[in-house]
């Protein structure tokens, strides 16, 4: 009989755990359990020149080789501190249809410093170098210009902009 009751309030004990400890319940709406991750604060302004420029049909592309791969990219170019945001873009139709737009932090937001636009078919690879040795670093991108052809250019950021310090095409 001891037995018996000692089982019965170890179920009854694991049947209470069972309803109290998933949690679920405590939720308020089936809504709740499905919310979308939210932007960061910082990150707000940035998010919405994105979609600007989306509406005015720029697609997001990635560079397709190399470690950075990313179709957003934060990188401390001039060594402040504060991160630039590198977006990889492209716009069919477009003479020189890709692009890299950089966006300065200014005012807790994001604004658009300048865009490097290029010719040809895709995004190859970027790098980030201090190669003048000025302790800013420099943009390295590949080009894929066409099926036989990449260029090789590299880009300074300056305060009004980017600057290009080398071109140089490859078979």
């Amino acid at each position: 009989m001891k037995h018996l009751l000692r089982r019965a309030a170890a179920l009854a004990l694991a049947a209470a755990m069972t309803l109290t400890l998933t949690g679920c319940i405590f939720r308020s709406s089936v809504e709740d359990l499905f919310t979308l991750p939210r932007v960061a604060a910082e990150y707000a302004g940035l998010s919405q020149e994105l979609d600007d420029l989306q509406k005015q049909g720029y697609e997001l592309i990635a560079p397709s080789a190399g470690e950075n791969i990313q179709s957003v990219q934060m990188v401390d170019l001039n060594n402040d501190g504060q991160s630039e945001a590198l977006v990889f873009m492209r716009l069919q139709g477009d003479e020189k249809p890709l692009k890299i737009f950089i966006f300065r932090p200014e005012d807790e937001s994001y604004h658009q410093l300048c865009v490097i636009e290029s010719s040809g078919t895709a995004i190859d690879s970027v790098q980030y170098e201090d190669l003048t040795g000025n302790g800013h670093q420099e943009i390295i991108v590949g080009w894929r210009v066409s099926m036989d052809l990449q260029a090789l250019a590299v880009y300074s950021l300056e305060p009004d902009g980017a600057r290009e310090l080398m071109r140089t095409n490859y078979v």
